[in-house]
């Protein structure tokens, strides 16, 4: 029977720096989102569609990244397959 704990998905694991980067991005932007909802900088409707773009454009930058390291021809496609 197989231990679902030792399944290898060929996703790698970050290092300790990646990490502490991500940790302190995180902080970073999370303290500046705040900031910038309590000073009122941005109505309502100028908050959601800033946080939808900037979501949008980091998440893609990430993804491309990642994909660039792992696809190099058609054939790459099926091994990163979610």
């Amino acid at each position: 029977m197989a231990n679902a704990h030792s399944i290898d998905t060929g996703a790698g694991h970050g290092s300790v720096r990646s990490y502490v980067i991500g940790f302190v991005l995180s902080v970073v932007l999370t303290a500046a989102a705040f900031g910038l909802v309590m000073q009122q900088v941005f109505g309502p409707t100028e908050s959601i569609i800033a946080i939808a773009v900037f979501t949008a454009g980091i998440t893609s930058a990430l993804t491309t990244r990642q994909l660039r390291g792992a696809v190099h021809s058609t054939g790459d496609l099926s091994s990163v397959r979610a």
